[in-house]
Order: structure tokens, then sequence, then C-alpha cells
């Protein structure tokens, strides 16, 4: 096979299975909701609208897991496409909220992508959130020097340890 049409091949893959996600909700006993979309798209954030479960207290829906979030795992790269905004990202009002966006915006820009993370994305995170969006090209990952704003904890975070360069530790709760 060709250097170009594995390529060829290797997209017509991710075209096909890039919004395909296993999405995680995880409740804890106070009802807080840790959540990994995955790279779970637009699309899938409108269908989660109208799910709904039942649990030995009673129903729970889509929106009621998104009011609860407490921490985030951002999909898609904070894309134009990870998240909705008034069906989504809106109904995470709960003050305690964190959220974790897996991205590198100087790769994202070598790749041809303009604007990844979204800005509006950034900023709909940041005013739920504050200090506690947490992306995976913060220059303080690379330093170790933890913002005072994660080091004292805070919200759903209750410690931070990093070793520079290599990984972070986030204890939630």
């Amino acid at each position: 096979m060709t250097a170009a049409r594995t390529a060829d091949l290797a997209m017509q893959l991710d075209r096909g299975v890039n919004n395909t996600s296993l999405v995680l909700a995880f409740a804890f006993g106070d009802r807080r909701i840790v959540l990994f979309v995955g790279d779970a798209q637009v699309g899938n954030w409108l269908a989660w609208q109208d799910l709904t479960w039942g649990t030995g207290g009673g129903t729970v829906t889509g929106p009621d897991l998104l009011k609860r979030s407490v921490d985030l795992k951002v999909g898609h790269h904070g894309s134009h496409n990870a998240a909705l905004k008034a069906k989504g990202l809106e109904l995470m009002n709960d003050p305690d909220l964190s959220a974790f966006i897996p991205v590198n915006e100087t790769d994202t820009k070598k790749l041809g992508w303009k604007e990844m993370p979204l800005t509006d994305i950034l900023d709909a995170l940041q005013a739920r959130a504050g200090a506690r969006v947490v992306r995976a090209d913060a220059t303080w990952l690379a330093g170790g020097a933890i913002p005072a704003a994660l080091a004292h904890g805070g919200g759903s975070l209750k410690a931070v340890r990093c070793r520079p360069k290599l990984w972070v530790e986030f204890d939630i709760g």
C-alpha cells in the first residue's frame, strides 16, 4: 500500500469514528458528577437532552447530569464542535466546576486548525470555572509552578501535584 493510500485510509477511518465516543458520568454520594465526554460532538450533546435513566431515587435526565457536573473533560479539544452552549455548557452552573481541555494550540495550528480551542468555548468555561480551566498546553505544566488558584484547591479541586513535562495529578471531590 502506498503512503498516499495509507493516509487516505487513515482519514476515512477518522471521519467514520470521530464522533463515536464512550461518555462516562460518575456520580458521587452527594450527587456530584464527573463527566468524561470523550470526543462527543454537538450531535451527541443534542441527543442527551432527551435521555432518562431510572435510579433507586427517581429519574435522571441528560440535562440533570450536566447541571450536576463539577468536573468536565472537555471534548473534541475544545473545538467548535466540542459542546453545545445553551443546552450544554450553560447548564453547568455548579460553583465548584472545573474543566480540563486536552489541547496543544501550537500543534493544532501546525495542522491547519485555526481556532482550537475555540474562544467561545474557553470564555464559556472560564465564566463558569474561572481559574479551574486547565489546558494540556498550560505553560505552568512545563515548569511545575502550580498557579495559586489551583495549588490551594477550590471548587471540586482538592489538591494538585505535577512532575514538569511528565504528568499532572488532580484530587477531585
